[in-house]
């Protein structure tokens, strides 16, 4: 979803996204499932990005951690994941020269398994009639083919992100659905956002 925010923000220059009331957002499609259908739990998995934080951006994950207190508030749980350093080797071919570099990537770990696993929960739960899955990463193909045999009486539906259209999980899902821009933009936290304890969380610059 993060990634998709930023896809939009990069197609439409000066748009404001990041600030995104997730709980609104899935609310809205809620009637197009069942006319009496509401929400029993929302799971928000991630992973705060410490190896970004630099001296032109000290503040990266204080603000990921802001927004992360406002979904708390809304009654959202979080699944928190991290990001595993690892080296890898790359050959270049410099004017007919090979040289070989070591590199260093950060890979977000845990965060599709949490999925996976909070999806087979919800699932076992009684009090859980469907599954809403807002992604369109085909990782979690393996986990819906033994949802739909193991639990083939709960749909599993699959809202995708703004730029994140996936076949696969469309034909394995009971129905799809596709964010655009505007679900974004018209679902955004107030500036500032007032928490339960009438707290103030403002919006980050430029979010």
């Amino acid at each position: 979803m993060y990634h998709s925010i930023c896809d939009l923000i990069e197609d439409r220059p000066g748009t404001h996204a990041k600030w995104l009331d997730i709980r609104s957002l899935c609310s809205e499609f809620l009637p197009s499932i069942d006319t009496s259908a509401t929400i029993s739990t929302i799971t928000y998995c991630t992973s705060y990005p410490y190896h970004r934080v630099t001296k032109k951006d000290p503040d990266k994950v204080k603000r990921h951690k802001a927004y992360v207190e406002c979904l708390k508030d809304t009654g959202i749980n979080v699944q928190e994941g991290h990001f595993k350093k690892r080296t890898i080797k790359r050959e270049f071919n410099i004017w007919g020269n090979k040289i070989s570099l070591e590199l260093i990537e950060h890979e977000e770990k845990e965060t599709d398994v949490a999925i996976a696993c909070l999806m087979l929960i919800h699932l076992m739960d009684s009090n859980i009639d469907a599954v809403f899955l807002l992604t369109g990463d085909t990782d979690l193909t393996p986990v819906i083919k033994i949802a739909k045999m193991k639990f083939s009486n709960k749909p599993i539906y699959v809202l995708f992100p703004y730029n994140r259209h996936n076949h696969e999980l469309k034909k394995l899902a009971d129905k799809s659905f596709n964010l655009n821009s505007d679900h974004y933009i018209k679902y955004q936290f107030s500036d500032p956002y007032i928490m339960t304890n009438k707290s103030r969380i403002q919006k980050p610059p430029g979010w």
